[in-house]
């Protein structure tokens, strides 16, 4: 088969994969977000993810499997990112003021954040994701076990083993 003959192939199954998909992969990343634009735009960079990295894919059954861990890590990596973004503690001093708070209390709550954040990006992969799904996105232990698709007692002791990771880290 010629080159050009191969590309135009896996154009066409790569579109048939994106029709197929698409609404899955878009739930998903709307059930974290939320937000309706930047849940098509994760969409979109999982599939660009996938589209590049295609080759590395051996099982075609687990197509469904990958793509929606693809769309979760994506979701989660932008969710934290943006949230990173809209906190600052510049923008936090009028409305301390306002509120007679302490900027100093203030202040170490924004880096003991900080620094909590660090701790769990540390974290093997499995234990910050389910991290994660707990404190910044406030999911109960069942909820995250639907949505990982594990059994409610097994992400009870990841939540738990994390959490004696991050004491240690402090």
């Amino acid at each position: 088969m010629p080159a050009e003959a191969a590309v135009k192939y896996e154009q066409i199954y790569f579109n048939d994969i994106y029709q197929c998909y698409y609404s899955s992969v878009y739930r998903i990343a709307l059930r974290i977000t939320r937000d309706p634009h930047l849940s098509e735009d994760i969409a979109q960079e999982t599939f660009l993810k996938a589209f590049l990295k295609m080759d590395t894919l051996f099982e075609k059954e687990k197509l469904k499997n990958w793509l929606s861990a693809i769309a979760r890590r994506t979701a989660i990596d932008l969710f934290i990112r943006k949230k990173r973004n809209e906190v600052s503690i510049e923008d936090d001093y009028l409305t301390l003021a306002d509120q007679g708070e302490r900027i100093e209390d203030r202040i170490d709550y924004s880096l003991l954040k900080e620094k909590t954040q660090y701790v769990i990006n540390t974290l093997k992969s499995d234990y910050r994701e389910i991290m994660i799904l707990k404190l910044f996105f406030e999911m109960k232990d069942h909820e995250i076990a639907d949505f990982l698709s594990l059994n409610t007692s097994t992400v009870k002791t990841k939540i738990h083993r994390a959490r004696k990771q991050i004491k240690a880290a402090f």
